[in-house]
């Protein structure tokens, strides 16, 4: 029995297509390996300021040994005929309620008032000296502006104590009535003043710079898989102060990409000044921290040598086989490509053709969230391949067994690595970093995200969800 005309032409022509791919699996152009890794969340990391009002007590109460004022003319503020001395009379003491500071700063008046009188037609002035007690008292709001600088508008409010008696012109005088705004408008002054002492003495920037410095450096978790977290801060807010006492809190928000790597030490962001600070009502305990497992083609390559070379494919029909001579996994445009190096035969009768090359197949890698395996979708013979087989042998370019005998050893296990991530990570949110940074959290799921392809493996971006929060020592 002979083949007719039409059938050998075809043979002859897939054989020599395929053997001038020669049996050398050629990898990708090196314009096709380039990958974009997908973004990465942001998560908050609450880093809380513990504010020690006692200790700016003592700095004011040191800056201000004696005296907060002193007016020692008549002619000033607009010829008052006042000398007045605002004198320390006991410690000023800072305490703070909910999201308000208080200041109570016990003072002693000393002064002279001049009185003019006309005696005998003539103008007569002479001195009349004062001294009594007052508590000012001072109420503010904190709030920081986006360069982290402590602003203070606090209102005082004056606790007359045991005010002097003294008469002037047979009248007695109402000291609060008639020096009360005088008096005021210098309290306000020293309101001021103590503002600026207290934003001059809590500085929020020198506080977080050093361990900020510090956050944004990798740390090492684990030296025997040279694995390291990393933050990459983007955003930071911060929460009205909450207080009680002589203690304050505030906490910072430090929106960050957070992410665990393996085997390289990861560079740090080169972030010279702090970024802006804008205020929020609630910061997210939510974190995303990101980790990821990968498979690199050399282990790939690896199993399927192991899963594939050697083996025969029977196709559909009875009278094709397939051969499995070598097999070869690259990334390619972010899709993984296999070549498979292959000889085949037809035998009908006593008839048998062979032929002998290389095919291509290329597919995107997919995560299988029941079977926690990395396999392959949409996997075919790159176009390339199929159009060339399509023209000369359409029996192997529509093989569905040929085509699933591949794409099933293409399936990949990450079961373990989800369970070392999240080992990893419960262990890197719960250590102390230098002298000064301590991290608590807790991670509950560990989720892979993305999938992608590399140069040199297939990776799996894993989010690592659950809370963190950095502790400033000796703040």
């Amino acid at each position: 029995m002979m083949l007719k005309p039409r059938i050998v032409l075809i043979y002859a022509l897939l054989s020599f297509v395929l053997a001038c791919n020669t049996t050398h699996i050629k990898p990708p152009e090196p314009s096709n390996i380039n990958y974009i890794e997908p973004a990465k969340p942001t998560s908050c990391v609450t880093l809380p300021i513990v504010l020690n009002l006692k200790a700016i007590s003592y700095d004011l109460n040191a800056l201000y040994l004696d005296t907060y004022y002193a007016d020692d003319s008549y002619e000033n503020n607009g010829n008052d005929n006042l000398k007045v001395s605002v004198i320390k009379r006991a410690p000023l003491q800072i305490s703070s309620f909910g999201n308000h500071v208080f200041v109570s700063a016990p003072m002693r008046i000393e002064g002279n008032y001049r009185i003019n009188k006309k005696i005998l037609g003539m103008n007569v002035a002479y001195d009349q000296g004062f001294k009594f007690n007052l508590t000012v008292d001072v109420q503010t709001l904190p709030v920081f502006d986006k360069n982290w600088n402590l602003k203070l508008n606090s209102k005082s409010n004056i606790r007359w104590e045991d005010l002097p008696n003294f008469e002037v012109a047979g009248l007695q005088i109402d000291f609060p009535k008639m020096f009360g705004k005088i008096i005021q408008s210098q309290v306000d002054k020293i309101t001021t003043q103590l503002d600026q002492e207290i934003a001059n003495t809590l500085d929020l920037r020198k506080v977080v710079n050093d361990g900020w410095k510090q956050a944004i450096q990798p740390f090492r978790i684990d030296a025997a898989t040279n694995s390291w977290l990393i933050i990459r801060p983007k955003q930071v807010f911060y929460t009205q102060l909450d207080g009680f006492d002589s203690l304050a809190k505030i906490n910072l928000g430090l929106y960050s990409v957070i992410e665990i790597v393996s085997g390289y030490k990861p560079i740090a962001d080169t972030i010279s000044v702090l970024p802006y600070l804008y205020q929020t009502n609630k910061l997210d305990d939510k974190i995303n921290l990101m980790l990821n497992a990968e498979i690199s083609f050399d282990q790939i390559n690896q199993i399927i040598q192991q899963q594939l070379i050697g083996r025969s494919i029977k196709l559909e029909s009875k009278e094709y086989s397939i051969d499995i001579l070598d097999a070869k996994v690259f990334g390619n445009a972010g899709k993984i490509l296999v070549g498979v190096n292959l000889t085949g035969k037809l035998k009908r009768g006593a008839l048998t053709k062979k032929i002998k090359g290389i095919v291509y197949f290329e597919g995107t890698p997919v995560y299988n969230i029941q079977k926690q395996t990395i396999s392959v979708k949409n996997f075919d013979l790159n176009i390339q391949t199929k159009d060339v087989l399509l023209k000369s042998a359409s029996w192997l370019a529509n093989s569905k067994l040929f085509k699933s005998s591949i794409e099933t050893k293409l399936e990949f296990s990450i079961a373990k690595e989800l369970q070392e991530a999240m080992k990893i990570a419960n262990e890197a949110v719960n250590k102390p970093y230098g002298k000064k940074l301590q991290l608590n959290g807790v991670i509950n799921q560990i989720t892979p995200t993305d999938v992608f392809v590399t140069p040199n493996a297939v990776r799996v971006n894993i989010k690592a969800i659950g809370q963190i929060g950095i502790n400033l020592n000796g703040f």
